[in-house]
């Protein structure tokens, strides 16, 4: 979903940051930069969850020592699909103007339709008690 806001980056990265803190009902890992805010699902707790731990990577490194490498060909594979698997949500932040952005979602299905509801409902709220004449309402862009 791309929506225009009024406001700066700084601004508007604050409040998903604390949306993502408060409200956001998934849990996750955190990750701001000056362009974006991105939510990561923790490993899980079943035998994949696990590998992302320092034990498992002192097996791997011993595995691979032992096997010289095969075990390589098993363990990326599995490594590059636990990480496909998880769910994330990302919403990035680009200046139009001044005072404008467009602020774009991105994720896998479930997280990125929970963001794009909250963003629906405070920005259409936004939109609705905003003066037209301090620079005009939030338009959502779909």
């Amino acid at each position: 979903m791309q929506i225009e806001v009024n406001g700066t980056p700084k601004e508007v990265l604050d409040e998903l940051e604390e949306f993502f803190a408060r409200e956001w009902p998934h849990g996750g890992e955190l990750k701001r930069t000056y362009s974006y805010v991105a939510m990561k699902a923790p490993p899980g707790d079943d035998f994949l969850g696990r590998l992302d731990s320092r034990l498992w990577l002192l097996v791997g490194i011993f595995l691979t020592i032992i096997t010289l490498g095969l075990f390589l060909i098993v363990w990326l594979p599995i490594m590059w699909y636990r990480s496909r698997k998880r769910e994330r949500v990302r919403a990035d932040v680009r200046p139009v103007s001044a005072d404008r952005l467009t602020l774009t979602t991105s994720g896998t299905y479930k997280w990125k339709a929970a963001l794009d509801a909250w963003l629906k409902r405070t920005y259409t709220a936004a939109e609705t008690s905003t003066d037209t004449d301090a620079g005009g309402p939030i338009l959502p862009t779909y």
